[in-house]
């Protein structure tokens, strides 16, 4: 009968915890991004301070070589799978994800703000041309998402080019929360795109005869 309490007790706590709402603050107003994560009473803040938003063309140029370098050795250790399938289930995961965050998820602000600055005006205008597309995107899916504040100035996105300066001026401050249950299932999604990646034939290996993927 004790082992039923105590069951019973244990249950009770994880039904409790898959309910408490886990909340995640995003903000960067120069220097280092900064992450909150609130469940309950608890909370978790962090500085990313190895990833300095000042020095992110240098950042970027270690990441593509550290890429290619990898890249290049799993070439050769492995035949990779094809391109075509890669990116078929990237986008397959990434939608299933996406259309089960803006279900679950709870946006309480959402500003942007963002004046774009290079050493070079012609090289902001193209930097402003590329970024735009992805700025209006991101700014659509925080509107797709239906549970978020309607209050003046919550979701609110600034992008404009300022070529009179050479230091991007940048403030970014993001509240959005879901419930325990909710935040594991979005990982198991994420999860489960990842092992269907995996899962992808080597790049010209062909399938044996009868064979069927959908089993």
């Amino acid at each position: 009968m004790v082992f039923v309490y105590i069951l019973c007790g244990i249950l009770l706590l994880l039904l409790v915890i898959a309910i408490l709402r886990l909340k995640f603050m995003i903000s960067y107003y120069g220097g280092f991004p900064r992450l909150d994560i609130k469940l309950g009473f608890f909370t978790y803040e962090d500085y990313f301070e190895d990833l300095d938003l000042e020095s992110l063309d240098k950042q970027v140029f270690v990441l593509k070589k550290k890429k290619s370098k990898a890249k290049k050795k799993s070439v050769e250790g492995k035949k990779m799978p094809k391109i075509s399938d890669a990116l078929r289930v990237i986008r397959d995961g990434l939608a299933l994800f996406l259309k089960y965050f803006s279900r679950y998820a709870r946006l309480d602000k959402y500003s942007v703000r963002i004046n774009l600055a290079t050493d070079d005006p012609a090289k902001t205008a193209l930097l402003y041309g590329g970024l735009s597309g992805v700025v209006s995107a991101l700014h659509g899916f925080a509107l797709s998402i239906k549970k978020r504040s309607y209050r003046d100035g919550d979701i609110y996105t600034e992008y404009k080019p300022d070529f009179y300066s050479e230091k991007s001026d940048i403030a970014v401050d993001i509240h959005v929360s879901l419930r325990v249950w909710q935040a594991v299932v979005c990982y198991l999604i994420y999860n489960r795109a990842l092992t269907d990646l995996k899962k992808l034939p080597p790049k010209g290996k062909k399938k044996r005869k009868g064979e069927n993927s959908d089993e």
